[in-house]
Parts: C-alpha cells; sequence; structure tokens
C-alpha cells in the first residue's frame, strides 16, 4: 500500500510483476489458476494460491519458485498473521489451512461447523486474531478464530452477504461490505460486535478499502466506487469507474489504497483486456489508466 507503484497481475497459469509506470517486470509461473496471493511480510515470499491445482505456489523476491504446497482442498483467499506467524487460506471445501509461514508446510485444517462459503479472511495485526466471513442464506457469520490455538471463539452475526474483510490498526476495528442487504459493516473488535451500519448508495457492494490518511472508506460496487468518511460515516461522492466492464465479485485486493502517493487504485477488464485505474485522492480524480494486454482475465493486484 505504500512506496512505488508496483503490482502483480493473476493471468491464467502465471503471475505478473508490474510497475504502473513501466512495462511488466518479470512473469512467473504458477499453478492452475492462481486466484489470489499474500505476502510473508518477515521473508518477503509471496504466497500464491492456485485454485484450481488445489496448491500454493511460493514465490521468493528474486522472482523464483521455492516451493509448491498441497493443500486438501483448492484455496480462495488468505491471510497472514505476522503475531504467531502463519498463514490462514480458506478453500472451496468451507475449511481454513493453517501453514508455518517459515517452514512453508501445513499445520492443521480448521473446519466450519457452518453450512456456507467461505468469502474472505482477514487479520487484526497485533494480536494473534483472524477473521472469516461465512456466507450462509439467513445465517451470515463472521467467525473469530485465535491463532494460538488455531480454534474459532466466537461468531459475530452480521448483514446477508459478506465480503472482504478489512481491518484498521488505526481505529481497530473490522470492515466488511455485505453484497445482498447493500450495505457495509463497522466491528468494534474489542468486543466482538457491530458498531456501525451504513447503507450503500448503489447494488452490489463487493470490495471495502481504508484510507487511514484521510480517514475515507471506499466501497466498490456493480456501478462505481463510493466514497465515505469514517468520522461521521456520512458519504462524501460517488468514483465513475469509467464505463469500463467491472472484474468479478469474487476477484481479491481490486481496491488499493497508496498512502505515499494519495492514490487510490482499481482494476477492471473486458475482452482479454486488463486495465489498472490509478484516482488521485485529493480530487478523485481519474490520475491515469494504464492497460494490461492479457490472454484472458485478471483476478487481482
Amino acid at each position: 500500500h505504500t512506496g512505488d507503484r508496483y503490482v502483480h497481475v493473476d493471468v491464467y497459469d502465471q503471475i505478473q510483476k508490474r510497475s504502473l509506470k513501466l512495462s511488466t517486470i518479470n512473469t512467473v509461473a504458477t499453478g492452475t489458476n492462481p486466484f489470489s496471493f499474500v505476502n510473508n511480510l518477515k521473508t518477503g515470499n509471496i504466497f500464491v494460491l492456485n485454485k484450481d491445482s488445489a496448491s500454493i505456489t511460493v514465490i521468493n523476491s528474486l522472482d523464483q519458485v521455492v516451493k509448491n504446497i498441497t493443500l486438501t482442498d483448492n484455496p480462495l483467499f488468505a491471510t497472514y498473521d505476522a503475531f504467531n506467524e502463519k498463514i490462514y487460506v480458506i478453500t472451496e471445501g468451507s475449511t481454513t489451512e493453517v501453514i508455518d509461514a517459515t517452514n512453508e508446510t501445513v499445520l492443521t485444517v480448521i473446519p466450519t461447523s457452518f453450512v456456507g462459503d467461505l468469502s474472505s479472511i482477514e487479520n487484526n495485526g497485533t494480536s494473534g486474531i483472524v477473521y472469516v466471513s461465512i456466507d450462509r442464506i439467513g445465517q451470515d457469520k463472521i467467525a473469530v478464530i485465535n491463532t494460538l490455538s488455531d480454534t474459532i471463539t466466537t461468531t459475530i452475526d452480521v448483514n446477508n452477504n459478506p465480503k472482504s474483510l478489512t481491518y484498521s490498526n488505526k481505529y481497530d476495528k473490522l470492515f466488511l461490505v455485505n453484497s445482498v442487504s447493500n450495505d457495509l459493516t463497522i466491528i468494534d473488535t474489542n468486543t466482538n460486535t457491530i458498531d456501525n451500519v451504513i447503507s450503500t448508495n448503489t447494488n452490489n457492494p463487493f470490495q471495502i478499502e481504508i484510507d487511514e490518511t484521510n480517514d475515507y472508506i471506499y466501497v466498490r460496487t456493480d456501478e462505481n466506487i463510493e466514497v465515505f468518511d469514517y468520522n461521521s460515516t456520512s458519504f462524501i461522492q460517488t468514483i465513475s469507474v469509467g464505463g469500463l466492464t467491472t472484474i468479478s465479485e469474487n476477484t481479491t485486493n481490486i481496491l488499493q489504497y497508496n498512502s505515499t502517493l494519495n492514490e487510490l487504485y482499481t482494476l477492471s477488464d473486458t475482452s482479454g483486456k486488463g486495465f489498472i485505474q490509478t484516482i488521485d485522492v485529493s480530487d478523485f480524480s481519474f490520475k491515469e489508466e494504464k492497460e494490461i494486454n492479457l490472454d484472458g482475465s485478471i483476478d487481482g493486484i
């Protein structure tokens, strides 16, 4: 989220390392359908989740594949817990697989007792807690996992179809969007209770990003990006995504804020072409748009 504008773009069975100011820097082969990835902040290794081959490709800072990890089910999203040096991966089988981030081996599998899709995962970064959103009709929940014992300690009831969890260290709050009820939820992580619910102005919110510099909340919907003020919880304005075809709501990390450059990045794709759009947060205007020529679709940045 900070520093120069480098991104990784997942394209079919490879991952591209790209600068928004330059062309593609490097391309690394992965497993089948690299769907998302997570960084080990201690070692610098990237864990690429291969959705259709039940595996993880580990890539070091030199863009070399150093290991392939076999999972019990197809992975969707992951989060890195620096508190206990673990990586938590949610799968299509509604389980959470726990990986030792140092040895890069599977430690255990945490089952959920809920019938439903696991749609997002996040950690609070400081006290060894991981949050998993569970999409179950009429019983949507956030499961709270203790990373020391690797057990679900409690659940939090939320609105319909929770997506895109993100935690803010500054506010000590967990944020998520609910795509069916068209709102965003703010959870107090000290009490595991809902602090506020804010309705969106357009349908199907599916991504959320927190801007701790300007105290903004960004929400990506089917139609645009909505901006809210965190302190007043009031709606500020809408940012058009330029009429491009929006990518799937199941895609991860398509909203990212860069505090160093005060920029917001979003992705769109259409007809085999991907677009990384840069928004100047000072006036919410489009600063630039970079096209990525690819033989398929983009899965995340």
